[in-house]
């Protein structure tokens, strides 16, 4: 059943990557499926069980609503019943049996219950406001996660091709160098230095791969489905993206972040309970009303009906309202030092954001022009050793510092797109 399960979600998967595919001329063979990232995201929100789990939470909140809401309209109930009793009679001096078979339809109505079933309501929708910004944060932490392993996956295979190229170049090191020393013109020594770096990337080389492998497993955990094998994932390491401003970036966050909208939600549900508790003090007013049938014999024929008005006032119910107010109020309180204690970790996390974002760019750029030196030092000591004019040292340490310079972009251009995507979150980009 779980392999059932899993080729029909891979089968999904292919055919919405390859509806996102354009048309193909008649004849021609279908291209492997291509993802980007905003597709990777779509997929993840549409089909990770996370955020399925969230909206059902809301659909349940919901309900409690109209549970709520109840307690305005009419109870209406049919009851039918049978009695039977056997009594002694003393002034009869012996027993008697009794029978007694009813049937009725009874009636209530709430009249006006003093503010009790309004803050039940308001409590209710307050919860379901509170619900709908965990199902957002769900969805948004879901994206985070999306893009830290969609990058990664690029990151590590960007490191996996240098790995590939080191381990290139040191085999053509070692090749120069065995030519050398067959030749007379190179020592035995610059053979097994070659041979050691060359068996050192090789290493190097097998953890690359298995760090793509990982990353690839990581990125259909965070789709919440499997890939197939061929997709094509788009490369946007290096797409550039619109540096922030801080007094902007606070300002999206307090009109976005659920953390921040969730504590508005919960007053309501706080200023709900406290209406509903306070409403102990207060008396309820309720109709009542019922109409049947009740006898000895059955059926029953004798008709009877009640009509009334009732109402209950609570005089002492064991200080029971007094500490339900008390608690209520408490909360409030609670949750103002929640929404202070919120407010400035939104504002520092923001702050945070903006300056890793910042930081981030700068690194790129460095990266880039380190990268850029390295390949051109790598290039000269290879040509002089090519000529007879330098060493196998002055190639290796090019070797490893080109090696080194390649794997520190791709970490700085997934740092840059980690710090951009944890701007995102911490200003509440909605998906």
């Amino acid at each position: 059943m779980g392999k059932t399960r899993k080729k029909k979600a891979g089968l999904v998967v292919l055919v919405s990557l390859l509806l996102w595919a354009p048309a193909l001329p008649a004849g021609a063979e279908p291209p492997a499926p291509n993802l980007n990232l905003a597709q990777a995201v779509e997929l993840a929100l549409r089909q990770h069980p996370s955020v399925k789990a969230a909206a059902e939470q809301v659909k349940a909140g919901k309900t409690k609503i109209g549970q709520a809401r109840s307690a305005y309209l009419p109870q209406v109930a049919l009851s039918a019943g049978y009695l039977r009793a056997n009594n002694f009679q003393p002034q009869f001096g012996k027993r008697f049996d009794y029978y007694d078979y009813n049937a009725s339809l009874n009636l209530s109505q709430n009249i006006y219950d003093f503010g009790r079933t309004a803050g039940q309501v308001s409590a209710a929708r307050g919860n379901v406001g509170s619900l709908q910004q965990d199902y957002q944060l769900s969805r948004q932490t879901l994206v985070l996660r999306v893009k830290s392993a969609y990058w990664g996956l690029l990151a590590t295979r960007r490191v996996l091709r240098a790995t590939q190229e080191a381990v290139r170049d040191r085999e053509a090191l070692l090749r120069q160098a065995s030519e050398f020393y067959a030749e007379g013109v190179k020592a035995k020594l610059d053979v097994t230095k070659a041979q050691a770096d060359l068996a050192s990337a090789r290493s190097d080389l097998i953890k690359a791969e298995n760090d793509v492998a990982l990353a690839w497993e990581e990125l259909q955990n965070s789709l919440g489905q499997e890939l197939p094998p061929e997709t094509v994932i788009q490369d946007e390491l290096e797409a550039v993206a619109p540096s922030p401003k801080l007094s902007a970036a606070l300002a999206q966050a307090f009109d976005r972040r659920p953390e921040w909208l969730r504590l508005k939600a919960q007053r309501q549900v706080g200023e709900g309970s406290l209406q509903t508790a306070f409403a102990g003090y207060l008396p309820s007013v309720s109709g009542l009303a019922s109409y049947g049938y009740i006898e000895q014999a059955l059926p029953p024929e004798e008709r009877f009906w009640t009509a009334g008005v009732t109402v209950n006032l609570p005089l002492f119910t064991g200080f029971l309202t007094r500490e339900q107010v008390a608690e209520a109020r408490t909360n409030l309180r609670v949750l103002d030092e929640n929404e202070a204690d919120t407010r400035l970790e939104i504002t520092k996390e923001v702050k945070e954001a903006v300056l890793n974002v910042t930081d981030g760019e700068g690194r790129v750029v460095a990266a880039r022009e380190a990268l850029a030196a390295a390949r051109e030092n790598l290039r000269v000591a290879e040509t002089r050793y090519r000529e007879g004019i330098g060493t196998i040292i002055e190639v290796t340490d090019a070797q490893a510092q080109a090696y080194q310079s390649e794997t520190a972009y791709a970490q700085a251009l997934y740092n840059l797109k980690i710090s951009q995507a944890a701007l995102d979150k911490a200003v509440g980009t909605p998906y």
